[in-house]
């Protein structure tokens, strides 16, 4: 039976490695940081001064509601954000290399969300509602992770319980995360990624809720 049967397993689609979602990075991985340029204060050209700058850079000319541009991958719903605080200095500020640390070039975060424009007399305008935010790869890419925080540094209230994940198209399900502290979470898919979209939530898995994101992990 078995021998009639082989002749058919051999028409059978080969079964692709599923994506899964993942809590710890690679050790071989880049390090993406999201860096503001001034160009005022800059000593070297910015090309000069990005290739001295640790890692890869996300780069932006400005620190709040922009897109940054990455060399690798596009960022869609993924704006510049001053300083959320509570991460760990990149470049180290304890390193005593003093030429890790170029003027001009600053380390800040990434929101899902656009930060509202200033107060006036009248009032606070309100802040537009957070929204899935999606990568797309842009070279061969097989790991992605992203370093973030579910409360802010100075509370302990969290305004993310979970990300649901979809890599490829493929709604990977949703994943709870502790309240405090400096995480990670990303995407494994030994096939390849074309795109990932990370969708956090507060309490309701099916309301997008913020996120405050400080690094960007590729492999």
């Amino acid at each position: 039976m078995l021998k009639r049967l082989l002749p058919l397993l051999t028409l059978l689609p080969a079964l692709a490695p599923a994506a899964q979602v993942v809590f710890t990075n690679s050790t071989d991985v880049t390090t993406y940081s999201m860096v503001t340029v001034d160009s005022r204060k800059l000593k070297t050209g910015l090309a000069a001064g990005l290739v001295a700058y640790p890692g890869e850079e996300c780069i932006a000319f400005t620190d709040t509601n922009v897109v940054p541009v990455c060399g690798g991958f596009t960022i869609s719903n993924g704006w510049m954000y001053p300083n959320a605080g509570g991460f760990p200095g990149w470049p180290d500020p304890n390193d005593p290399r003093k030429d890790l640390r170029i003027d001009g070039l600053k380390t800040k975060d990434i929101t899902n969300f656009l930060s509202p424009g200033q107060c006036t007399a009248a009032g606070c305008p309100a802040a537009p509602p957070p929204v899935p935010l999606t990568l797309t790869f842009t070279r061969p890419t097989v790991e992605f992770g992203m370093m973030f925080r579910a409360s802010w540094e100075t509370q302990q209230t969290p305004f993310t319980t979970g990300f649901r994940v979809i890599a490829n198209g493929v709604d990977l399900g949703t994943y709870p995360v502790p309240v405090q502290g400096v995480q990670t979470l990303g995407v494994f898919a030994p096939e390849g990624l074309k795109t990932v979209t990370i969708v956090p939530y507060n309490i309701d898995p099916t309301v997008v809720g913020p996120t405050v994101i400080h690094r960007i992990y590729t492999k």
